[in-house]
């Protein structure tokens, strides 16, 4: 009903209550790298250092538009999965933007914003390879057991090095 009633009045200049990127950062990691692991907390961090800051920090929150988001993706033309990994830390910033009221409610420009298509790499080891793996491994599995079996856990398996690094026998 306010709306109606002063439709057409002059109205006073709205403020910019939103802060910069570059001055948002520091709250945003404050509040929200808890909610991440270690490893993804490292990741993160160095994705907002390097590839979001330089890029986005002089601008307000509320000014973030999708060209922009869109002209960032085709500046990383060649880096694709520099920006695949880099856009859903983006769009987690300023999604916790819009909850703190910095930006409005629905209206994250990475929404639908496409990745980049990779071709995934499958290699697998040749005959020759695995028989010369086989034979450093033997010799040094007198001074590095450990290594060898982890290496050997890794062939065996295909799982990823952080996840055998990291086996405790009541997780299995």
């Amino acid at each position: 009903m306010a709306a109606v009633a002063t439709k057409g009045l002059p109205r006073p200049a709205v403020q910019r209550t939103a802060p910069t990127f570059k001055d948002y950062v520091e709250p945003f990691w404050a509040d929200y790298a808890r909610h991440w692991k270690p490893l993804t907390q490292s990741t993160n961090r160095r994705i907002i250092e390097r590839e979001l800051t330089p890029v986005f920090g002089a601008m307000a929150l509320d000014r973030i538009r999708r060209s922009d988001v869109m002209r960032w993706r085709d500046d990383l033309s060649d880096r694709p999965g520099v920006f695949n990994r880099a856009l859903p830390v983006l769009a987690g910033m300023l999604a916790y933007a819009e909850q703190l009221g910095h930006r409005p409610s629905g209206s994250n420009p990475c929404r639908r914003t496409p990745r980049y298509r990779r071709v995934p790499k499958e290699r697998f080891l040749s005959v020759a390879e695995y028989r010369r793996l086989g034979a450093v491994l033997a010799s040094v599995a007198a001074d590095e057991p450990a290594a060898v079996v982890v290496i050997g856990l890794l062939l065996v398996t295909g799982a990823r090095v952080s996840e055998i690094l990291t086996l405790r026998w009541d997780s299995l």
